[in-house]
């Protein structure tokens, strides 16, 4: 019986997940299942949000292609490795 029942609420517990609201992974804006604790893709956790903080470099940059949030350091983006665009006016001289 006992171990009956730990399979019973296991599989109940498994099924109130499935039916619990998708989370959208703050690194990389992937929607998730319920039940994930980590994103299915970049495997950052749940609890990541917040965006990171912004280093030297500047602010968070979104991807155009697969719209992934990267960091300011990323020459190209984490997900798909396309190359950052080039801010306009950001000329040297």
């Amino acid at each position: 019986r006992g171990r009956l029942a730990g399979r019973v609420c296991a599989s109940r517990g498994l099924e109130a997940a499935k039916n619990m609201v998708k989370w959208v992974c703050g690194a990389c804006t992937l929607e998730n299942e319920a039940g994930t604790t980590a994103c299915s893709v970049c495997e950052a956790p749940r609890s990541a949000g917040k965006p990171v903080a912004a280093s030297a470099g500047g602010s968070e940059w979104t991807c155009g292609a697969c719209t992934a949030a990267n960091a300011p350091g990323n020459a190209a983006c984490m997900m798909c490795d396309t190359s950052r665009p080039v801010e306009a006016g950001g000329g040297g001289g």
